[in-house]
């Protein structure tokens, strides 16, 4: 078959076969110069001089119309052969490297490749059982390094070859990497099956194969994989369900009591003298040698594999069954098991994560990905919480996991809650990527084992009849999904799709970020996935897909079927409705639903009759709105409909603004037809009030302010309770203001011992200025007239604020100074943080939307947060004003940012001023609008307003801007920008 190659490959003069068998040289340059008279055959020998001879030959001038060099793996390590024009692979070698070392024939004089030559390269397998059991080897190398696609017959051929040489290995482990992540990266290789057997795999009768169970943790192994063993079932899905649970018979005390009393006879010790992989086998443990075991004793266990086989003191590493972990021991303590005690069956089950795989292409998980799942079982476990999980199937003795949670006392709620613990972790802090392959592969392999039926409908799928959208999902096992909403806050929103006015589409800009991500993992999810294509096309359905111009796959909902091969969807993200053809509907994974709500909202603008046009004349008004509507705009929701037509949210009546336009307004303007102007006036008074509200709280320190000395009437009393209030309002003042307060009070100190004599204390009294000069009660403010909505610069008001008191005039305004020592590391970037309080906890937030990798220091005074995503390196370091418990640090990242949660140490009504304990301006530090509330008016902010306005003589909402904390904000700053405090 080579011979005959080479004589119809006319491309090829200078060829190079190599085989891994040296004494085949011979054999094959024999049978070559005697069949073809038309090539040189060169052929080295062992000797390393007489190769340069036969180096020097292949360099030369060709003689004949072809040569041909012969040689073995071993020769081209010292056998530098190269500008060879085929490749010709006799056989497969036993290794990879000798396999590459092959291709070097192909390279220049310079180790390079020649581009500019029709290079080409062949392999050859005879039909001896040796060369085709490498068969498959060769499939995959075909598929790796192959421009074209395999043959299918070939592909089957490899096929069937694989699956004979998996069945040889029955008494081999099932392979641990197709277990947790549903296939083997080094299958040719590795030693274990990757094939089920029925009569090995079946689930025990005591493992559920899918509802709850409670367990108790007994190993950690890794991210993904722990042992634990069962302790309660439930055959529902109802994590609230308290009915239906049973307890799971553990057998430990009579495993254990049995193992005792079978070994402590005499003679009862039969070595087990070939343990191999998959042995049921009893095992003697020394406490002294083991760290878990604490008493001495004998243990059934499996065998994983031989260590230091060959020597003389072998081990055996093996997994105890109903302990739950993996010991190492000497082969001399490995005996016999009775079979009477190898048929109780063990309540001790290996738990994998279903669908989760580490992030990127990593093979194993990362160490923080451990130590972060270890750290939240262990603190559950310390706290006596209840673990319950989710199974998604069974084999054997080991479960595969859908999600873990956990059941705790919530003392503020005062009940019990759960909160879900496993895969949320892993995916918060970026640890693990979704695994679509995983349960799916385990299926297929279950399906070829006969251990459990294909995953079909309870339908047949072959039947005309319609399903109900119920039976759809129930099919393909989705989940109900969820809707984008609307707060009553203004958002910011793109709108994306205008049927009417009436009825139009927008997506909050917030959840951009996670859309983008989403599409990533729908593309990732396209890629990897031999993909199905949707059988079952019914109204209402949530599918995938294929975008006519994106050209790439998004969820949709299907608004109706035409007999012509195709449908029409609705993309509920990007709110699109799109006519598609029926192949290019995929089936959607439920995971894809469930990761990001649909981003689409249903929306009406506020003023607009119900009685429309159609046809050119709403189109007409549809373009008049598109062209307003082009960039993003502010929303604003003036009352929420629960009926909606393409959408299971609900349908918003709304304002849309920006700064220059009001989109109902001008609207109004140009098709006031359309218009309701009740609802329209309602709009311009709503408008008008809060603008009005801004122009006064703008220019709220020019109004004169008249005190009422009414408010100020200190009641009689001894000097000892006065001088106690006043000793005890002057540390107070002293503590918050400083010492400049003690010093505005000393020219006061003689008015305030003669109190007594006194009916009352005025103002007049503590601030003498005030007297020489009265005040002017009168206020006269012209009305504020608003025609149109205009900006503030074009609204004219004319006011009345003369004022000759002194003491009232405001204060100079003060500067704020920047802090320029607090987070000054050049080497990293400072993050955004928005931070709010409450009573009990302080709660941060950081700009930072995508992590590699993070670090997280605090104490009672301090937080120290260090975050990396590719190269760039975010740091944020504070020194806090007041102490937090540092054991109550919690933290988590998601599609929005990463937040930190901490719990003060004292908690009281008196709030924060401000994050740092520094006092100076943090431009990267703001208090989050969302999170303020209304003051204080509790009694002792009551008597600190008071004694300000009599220490200073000014009105209070003049004092604000002589406080010491210079993170406040300045009078000529935006209403909308709230710094590193609040004002109380």
């Amino acid at each position: 078959m080579i011979l005959e190659f080479l004589k119809n490959n006319k491309k090829c003069y200078q060829s190079v076969i190599v085989t891994s068998n040296s004494n085949e040289l011979d054999m094959i340059s024999s049978y070559i110069e005697q069949h073809s008279s038309s090539i040189e055959v060169l052929v080295p020998c062992d000797m390393r001089i007489s190769n340069v001879y036969t180096l020097q030959r292949w360099n030369d001038p060709l003689e004949k119309k072809q040569c041909v060099l012969i040689c073995c793996d071993d020769m081209l390590i010292d056998f530098c052969i190269v500008d060879a024009d085929c490749l010709i692979h006799y056989d497969i070698p036993d290794n990879k490297h000798k396999f590459s070392m092959r291709f070097s024939v192909l390279q220049n004089s310079s180790n390079v490749v020649n581009k500019n030559k029709d290079l080409s390269t062949y392999i050859f397998l005879s039909n001896n059982i040796r060369d085709m059991l490498q068969l498959p080897k060769v499939v995959e190398i075909m598929k790796d390094f192959g421009k074209g696609e395999v043959d299918p017959i070939l592909l089957k051929h490899a096929k069937n070859i694989s699956d004979s040489l998996e069945k040889e290995k029955i008494n081999c482990l099932l392979c641990s990497e197709v277990q947790q992540f549903g296939h083997c990266s080094r299958s040719l290789v590795c030693q274990s099956r990757h094939i089920l057997f029925k009569q090995h795999d079946e689930p025990n009768t005591n493992i559920p194969r899918s509802g709850l169970a409670v367990v108790k943790i007994l190993n950690v192994y890794d991210a993904s994989h722990i042992s634990a063993k069962l302790l309660k079932v439930n055959n529902t899905n109802n994590l609230n369900d308290e009915q239906h649970w049973s307890n799971v018979v553990d057998h430990s005390d009579t495993i254990n009591s049995k193992l005792s009393s079978h070994f402590s006879k005499k003679n009862s010790e039969i070595l087990h003298e070939n343990p191999n992989p998959e042995d049921i086998v009893a095992v003697k443990i020394d406490s002294n040698n083991s760290r878990k075991i604490t008493n001495t004793g004998y243990f059934r266990a499996l065998v994983i594999n031989i260590v230091d086989k060959y020597t003389t003191n072998p081990k055996v590493r093996v997994k105890l069954i109903d302990e739950g972990y993996v010991e190492t021991i000497s082969k001399w303590n490995v005996f016999v098991l009775p079979d009477l005690l190898k048929s109780i069956h063990t309540t001790t089950v290996d738990m994998f994560l279903a669908s989760v795989k580490p992030i990127g292409f990593d093979k194993t998980w990362c160490t923080h990905a451990n130590t972060c799942v270890l750290r939240h079982l262990k603190d559950g476990e310390i706290c006596n919480n209840t673990f319950i999980v989710k199974i998604k199937m069974a084999l054997r003795n080991t479960i595969w996991i859908k999600a873990l949670y956990e059941k705790y006392w919530d003392s503020k709620l005062i009940k019990y809650d759960i909160k879900e613990i496993l895969p949320e972790v892993l995916f918060n802090f970026g640890y693990a990527d979704i695994n679509f392959e995983h349960i799916n592969n385990l299926t297929e392999l279950c399906i070829s084992a006969g251990i459990a039926k294909p995953l079909q409908s309870k339908i047949n799928v072959e039947t005309n009849n319609e399903l109900s959208i119920e039976e759809y999902m129930s099919i393909y096992e989705l989940p109900q999904p969820q809707w984008a909403h609307l707060d009553q806050d203004v958002t910011l929103v793109s709108v994306e799709c205008f049927l009417s006015p009436k009825l139009f589409f927008v997506a909050n800009t917030k959840y951009n970020d996670g859309l983008d991500n989403l599409q990533l993992l729908i593309n990732k999810y396209v890629e990897e996935k031999q993909l199905e294509k949707l059988k079952h096309v019914i109204k209402g359905a949530i599918c995938l897909a294929k975008h006519p111009q994106a050209n790439t796959f998004s969820r949709v909902k299907i608004i109706d079927k035409f007999g012509d091969g195709t449908v029409e969807v609705f993309f509920v993200d990007k709110a699109e409705f799109l006519n598609i053809q029926l192949h290019l509907l995929l089936t959607i994974h439920p995971d894809l639903i469930t990761y990001l709500p649909f981003q689409a909202i249903e929306c009406s603008l506020k003023g607009i009759k119900d009685t429309l046009p159609t046809g050119n004349e709403l189109n007409e008004l549809i373009d008049y709105l598109f062209d307003m509507t082009e960039n993003s705009l502010y929303l604003e929701v003036t009352d929420t409909i629960s009926s909606t037509t393409f959408t299971g949210g609900s349908l918003y009546e709304v304002i849309l603004y920006d700064e220059n336009i009001t989109v109902n307004l001008e609207f109004q303007a140009k098709f006031s037809q359309y218009c309701d102007d009740i609802q329209m006036s309602k709009i311009m008074n709503l408008i008008n009030n809060e603008y009005n509200d801004d122009i006064n709280v703008n220019n709220d320190e020019d109004i004169p302010y008249v005190i009422d000395e009414t408010k100020f009437e200190i009641d009689d009393m001894n000097s000892d309770e006065l001088k106690i209030k006043q000793e005890f309002f002057t540390d107070f003042g002293t503590a918050v203001f400083g010492e400049a307060y003690t010093d505005i009070l000393k020219s006061s100190n003689q008015n305030i011992q003669d109190v007594k004599k006194e009916d009352s204390l005025t103002l007049t009294d503590i601030t003498p200025l005030i007297e020489s000069e009265p005040l002017k009660e009168n206020i006269n403010i012209e009305p504020i007239k608003t025609n149109k909505i205009r900006p503030v610069d074009n609204v004219k008001m004319t006011k009345d604020t003369s004022m000759k008191n002194d003491c009232k005039q405001k204060p100079k305004e003060k500067l704020q100074q920047i802090c320029l020592t607090c987070n000054t590391n050049i080497q990293s970037i400072i993050p955004m943080c928005t931070w709010h309080q409450n009573k009990n906890n302080i709660y941060l937030k950081f700009n930072i939307l995508e992590i590699d990798d993070f670090n997280l220091d605090y104490s009672m005074e301090s937080i120290n947060f260090k975050a990396q995503f590719k190269s760039y390196t975010y740091a944020f370091c504070v020194r806090l004003y007041g102490f937090i418990m540092d054991k109550s640090i919690i933290h988590k990242h998601n599609f929005d940012g990463f937040y930190i949660k901490a719990e003060k140490l004292i908690k009281t009504n008196y709030k924060w001023p401000h994050l740092f304990l520094c006092k100076k301006h943090h431009t990267y530090v703001k208090y989050d609008t969302e999170h303020i509330e209304a003051k204080d008016n509790s009694i002792w902010i009551k008597a600190m307003n008071t004694l300000k306005l009599h220490a200073k003589g000014v009105p209070l909402n003049s004092t604000e801007n002589e406080s010491t904390n210079s993170d406040s904000r300045s009078d000529n700053e935006e209403l909308s920008v709230y710094e590193d405090s609040i004002d109380f």
